[in-house]
């Protein structure tokens, strides 16, 4: 791994995938690191986890009202 982003990188996308996806991982971040590339650099990987870490966070507030909602339903 090139630097302390790219470890950071590979310990949530390995949060995302699970162990197994380590090997993964490590492709991904290797791909984002090829000199050729302009926008979809490292960079831009840390800001779609970011983007997928709002939506994880959305969906589990979703759920949790959801739930909630349901409770209160049922329990009439």
């Amino acid at each position: 791994m090139a630097d302390a982003l790219d470890a950071e990188l590979l310990e949530r996308w390995t949060a995302l995938a699970g162990p197994g996806g380590v090997r993964y991982g490590r492709r991904l971040i290797g791909c984002y690191r090829e000199s050729h590339r302009r926008y979809h650099t490292t960079e831009h990987l840390a800001y779609v986890l970011d983007v997928v870490d709002l939506l994880e966070a959305e969906a589990a507030a979703s759920l949790h009202h959801a739930q909630n909602a349901l409770g209160a339903f049922f329990r009439r």
